[in-house]
């Protein structure tokens, strides 16, 4: 756990260095330059841990591992195997890799930068405050699945990269993106919402997200199997590991007073919410009151809390001067101490070791 914390306070320390003075005497953030060296950092720190560090790594190793066992000429035209019950996306890169032979430290090393380039270039685009995004992204648990939650991580990766396609009004193109997305994680089908959301007003979308929220708390169960009736790959879940209700409410509470927090912000400072993290937040309300219901749905929650790294900072950049920093401070020593209860006793994560411990 030292680790993570450490290569938090050295992401902390390290944004008083990325400042350099214009001729007129004022200083500006090296935005750019300082989240490179965040994201080169973060890559390394995933890459060189031990192959036991994560919740699924062994698994994917060990796949990477049968397939590159096989003869060369037949590692393209191998057919999946049980255990490993991958969609088709992750299924050919796991074999271009093992084609590769590639080691798997190396393996670790391109699936950290497939997860985490995407998501350093959106903080980069949308961050009013990327220091605070990078502690959002750990204290959210975020960065603990991505050691392991390989596909749906790439996934969420690959749904940044749509953004820009939502606020252009692409929809053909995001559609593509979501798709592509689907072929490492089929749960990414659930983010084609955020595409419609934004004709909606913040004033309806209070009246809507608030009965969502009842009804999936009400009647989880009901919808839970009507949805895996739809989609018969998740249908194996019920009765399984994943099938178990009930937990705490605090997340539920916090994720709701941050969203009403940012809708009280966003009337008074409207142009310094984004609309579409907004918007992304409360569907993580609903998916979130979902998981009460089958532990599943608190896997699709990541799909939009994604956006807490946008969505906070945009907050607290509504803050007069004279408070903002004050505010900014208090919030990185929250979600420190978030990442503290999320890694504190995970023994998917904790001890951390390098890969040859």
């Amino acid at each position: 756990m030292v680790v993570y914390i450490g290569y938090l306070l050295l992401v902390f320390i390290e944004s008083f260095f990325f400042f350099k003075k214009n001729a007129d005497g004022t200083k500006q953030f090296l935005k750019k330059e300082y989240l490179i060296v965040c994201c080169a950092e973060l890559i390394l720190l995933a890459g060189l841990r031990a192959y036991t560090v994560g919740a699924d790594t062994v698994r994917y190793l060990e796949a990477l591992e049968y397939y590159s066992q096989l003869p060369r000429k037949q590692i393209l035209t191998a057919e999946l195997v049980q255990p490993f019950t991958f969609e088709a996306g992750y299924f050919v890169f796991t074999k271009i890799c093992a084609f590769l032979h590639l080691p798997d430290t190396v393996f670790l090393f391109v699936v950290a930068c497939i997860i985490y380039i995407p998501l350093f270039r959106t903080i980069f685009c949308y961050s009013k405050s990327p220091t605070v995004s990078i502690f959002v992204y750990f204290g959210m648990g975020l960065f603990a699945y991505s050691l392991g939650i390989f596909r749906q991580m790439i996934a969420i990766s690959i749904i940044l990269c749509g953004i820009k396609f939502i606020e252009q009004k692409k929809l053909l193109k995001y559609i593509l993106i979501v798709a592509a997305a689907t072929l490492f994680h089929t749960t990414a089908l659930i983010t084609l919402p955020l595409y419609f959301l934004p004709k909606i007003k913040s004033s309806l979308m209070i009246k809507i997200i608030i009965p969502a929220q009842l009804i999936s708390l009400l009647f989880g169960r009901q919808i839970i199997l009507l949805m895996t009736n739809l989609f018969p790959r998740y249908a194996t879940y019920i009765g399984g590991t994943y099938d178990v209700s009930g937990g705490s409410y605090l997340m539920l509470i916090f994720l709701n007073g941050l969203y009403f927090v940012a809708i009280f912000m966003q009337k008074r400072q409207p142009s310094n919410i984004n609309p579409m993290a907004l918007n992304a937040l409360a569907l993580a309300l609903v998916m979130q009151s979902l998981g009460y219901s089958m532990g599943l749905f608190g896997r699709i929650v990541p799909y939009f809390t994604i956006f807490l790294t946008i969505v906070i900072p945009d907050i607290i950049s509504c803050f007069k001067d004279r408070y903002k920093k004050g505010v900014e401070w208090m919030v990185l020593a929250g979600f420190l101490a978030f990442t503290v209860y999320f890694t504190y006793g995970n023994i998917y994560i904790t001890p951390y070791r390098l890969f040859w411990q």
